[in-house]
């Protein structure tokens, strides 16, 4: 991902510098991209949100439409309410301050908009879905989707455990393993199976005093 970080003093907060970050995916499709979307982004949060997430059209988002959205509204509670309000939770563009940033935890790979998102949700933040209108990025082939699927589905199910939201019992456990067979275009039997070892790193705050 690029990085942009814009430096802004906000004395409500904190007296010193609290830069705003800027992610923005760096497989997009530089057809769609344009400067106005990390300016608006970072707008967003110098006009007082403290969360920002990019949404926008785009013709595929397999992940996003079949597995995200239809995920997050599964478990009906007040700290995960404003899942569904994101028109495009999976867009790796976001914005916040750096005091944000370092408060979550963040999580390797797929599931990171995921838990970004829940954190953002379950705490005490203002929160803004900025539309980019269209944009796109490179696409993934049918079973990359799934790994991502899976990625974002594993890490929804961990955030809910951390949030006290689910619990599982009998010996259950959240598996790290993406197991499915399918038959493929020669007729044969294949098999997936592909781990995800998505590692959650503590927040910045809890590493760097």
């Amino acid at each position: 991902r690029t990085l942009y970080s814009i430096a802004v003093k906000n004395s409500e907060r904190n007296p010193e510098y609290d830069p705003v970050i800027v992610f923005l995916d760096s497989d997009a499709d530089m057809n769609y991209f344009s400067i106005s979307y990390p300016v608006s982004l970072a707008c967003a949060v110098l006009e007082g949100a403290d969360f920002a997430k990019a949404g926008f059209w785009r013709a595929m988002g397999r992940a996003k439409k079949f597995t995200a959205q239809p995920l997050f509204s599964s478990i009906d509670h007040p700290l995960l309410q404003n899942l569904t309000c994101f028109t495009y939770p999976l867009s790796g563009e976001c914005a916040a301050r750096l005091s944000f940033f370092s408060s979550i935890p963040f999580v390797q790979k797929y599931g990171i908009e995921t838990s970004m998102l829940m954190d953002a949700c379950a705490g005490d933040y203002e929160i803004a879905d900025v539309n980019l209108s269209l944009y796109d990025h490179h696409h993934q082939d049918d079973i990359n989707v799934q790994k991502i699927a899976f990625g974002v589905i594993k890490t929804f199910l961990t955030k809910c455990q951390e949030l006290g939201l689910l619990e599982l019992k009998n010996g259950a456990r959240i598996s790290d393993l993406l197991k499915a067979s399918f038959i493929n275009e020669d007729g044969a039997i294949s098999e997936i199976c592909s781990r995800a070892d998505e590692k959650s790193y503590p927040p910045l705050k809890d590493i760097i005093p």
